[in-house]
């Protein structure tokens, strides 16, 4: 493919899980690639899917960005709004961190904020 499209154009090798290896008497293949190349990588525009993803306790989102390269653990009160339900559409927490170590989070329901000092690591 690289002769054809140049190997300047080389955008991803996609591999995918396919529905069930056919029988080949050798060791069967799960995956299947798509090879993505462009005319002009330049150029190149995509958009990813959106899927909604579950963020809770049982969830592996379950950290935040603390604005600095750092994250930390959400605690339960933060991940509470996270779920929709016929009564809660849910609603966004917004966090800041400053330079001093403070962080304050917002509920974006009711406009509640609070700030909180980080602790220091043992």
């Amino acid at each position: 493919m690289d002769e054809v499209f140049g190997k300047e154009n080389f955008v991803a090798l996609i591999n995918f899980k396919t529905m069930m290896p056919l029988e080949s008497g050798d060791i069967e293949s799960v995956y299947d690639y798509l090879c993505w190349y462009s005319r002009d990588k330049e150029q190149l525009k995509y958009r990813n899917l959106y899927v909604p993803k579950k963020v809770g306790e049982d969830s592996e989102f379950v950290f935040a960005d603390t604005g600095d390269n750092g994250y930390r653990r959400l605690t339960r009160e933060e991940i509470a709004n996270f779920e929709e339900t016929a009564e809660c559409q849910g609603h966004a927490l917004t966090a800041s961190v400053a330079a001093d170590g403070k962080f304050t989070v917002t509920n974006g329901r009711n406009g509640f904020s609070k700030t909180y000092m980080a602790r220091k690591a043992n």
